[in-house]
Parts: C-alpha cells; sequence; structure tokens
C-alpha cells in the first residue's frame, strides 16, 4: 500500500512540473512542438493526443 501512495504523489509531482513546463526528469524548460512537450537538455518528450 504505502508503494502505491508514494508513485501517486511522484505521479502528480510530475505532472505539476509539466504543467510549468518543466522537464520532470532534469529540470530543464520544456518547448512545445508540434502538439508535444520536449525537453532538448535530455530527450525527455510527451505527445498529448488531440
Amino acid at each position: 500500500m504505502g508503494e502505491n501512495e508514494s508513485t501517486e504523489e511522484n505521479k502528480k509531482a510530475e505532472d505539476e512540473l509539466i504543467k510549468q513546463s518543466i522537464c520532470p526528469v532534469c529540470k530543464a524548460k520544456l518547448k512545445h512542438t508540434e502538439g508535444c512537450l520536449e525537453c532538448a537538455a535530455c530527450g525527455w518528450s510527451l505527445c498529448l493526443e488531440a
């Protein structure tokens, strides 16, 4: 049970960083490109479906 709670907390923290256009991996600024969020520093990306 504790592990699931910590995973849920991590997901919420990651979502908050993404909302602020901050990379959840390396904390660099994210760039919006063709419907995706991309990090030029580490290569992390998230594409949102329309």
